[in-house]
């Protein structure tokens, strides 16, 4: 099912600063298997990031492919955008970040060699989505999608961290994320030649690394909306003293997945 999640673009306002800090950002692994899928695709240099937050997946690319391309970062929420731009401008990449939503995008018919969207998907209309995306892409241009999943189903800890979020905030189901894209993309007639893979890895995170992280989230901020920062604090306090280690660190697992689309060629 197609979700129109696009009354929530206010959810993000005043979480820019925390999820630039405390966000992780992808494994260089993924990235590589992009570099390859999309060497075909020539005479265009653009690559686009959509739902781009704060640039944290947009300097990724940067990183991989800013030396021949031009990198574009999208994002609707001006908050998250203004944080990208100022963290560009410390950092001097050559990256432009626009004010742009998914289902509209600034660039001309086939002038796009890939696009990409990173923790961002589930925010968008996909249908209207995917029909942008196809008509922004050069023949054989790639829609990369990228996934940083928390891997509850194998660490106890995120396991009853999933289980603090569903108490507390009604509206939130940690199986949000799990959208079948490869249906959909196929449904869709749009796209072929479909890649997938994943990299799975650990992250050692300190009380206030991890509160931090937590508190970033349109999820958490909801819980701390309603019950008072405080107690959510002491609620992730008494979670951790249950599950960290003799360094006071707690094992955060990820899997990242990578799902590649290849346009059809008109």
């Amino acid at each position: 099912m197609l979700v129109d999640q696009s009354n929530h673009l206010e959810a993000f306002n005043s979480l820019a600063e925390k999820y630039e800090k405390y966000r992780p950002s992808y494994p260089d692994m993924l990235f590589r298997v992009l570099e390859t899928y999309i060497k075909e695709v020539e005479n265009c240099n653009r690559i686009v990031d959509v739902g781009c937050g704060t640039g944290i997946a947009t300097r990724k690319l940067y990183h991989f492919f800013g030396e021949n391309n031009n990198i574009v970062g999208c994002e609707p929420n001006e908050d998250m955008l203004g944080c990208a731009r100022k963290t560009n401008d410390s950092k001097k990449e050559q990256i432009d970040f626009v004010l742009s939503r998914a289902e509209k995008l600034p660039f001309e018919n086939e002038s796009v060699k890939c696009v990409l969207t990173a923790q961002a998907i589930q925010w968008f209309e996909r249908d209207k989505f995917y029909r942008e995306v196809e008509r922004i892409l050069v023949n054989s241009g790639c829609l990369a999608i990228l996934q940083n999943n928390r891997n509850w189903q194998e660490n106890s800890f995120l396991q009853e961290y999933e289980e603090i979020l569903e108490k507390y905030n009604p509206d939130y189901n940690r199986g949000y994320r799990d959208i079948q894209f490869v249906n959909e993309l196929e449904g869709s007639r749009l796209f072929h030649d479909v890649l997938y893979c994943e990299q799975r890895w650990n992250n050692k995170m300190t009380f206030n690394e991890f509160l931090g992280m937590s508190s970033s989230s349109t999820k958490a901020d909801k819980i701390i909306k309603k019950e008072g920062f405080e107690k959510y604090k002491g609620i992730i306090a008494d979670l951790m003293n249950s599950h960290c280690d003799e360094q006071k660190l707690v094992d955060v697992s990820y899997k990242t997945e990578l799902y590649l689309f290849r346009k059809k060629d008109k």
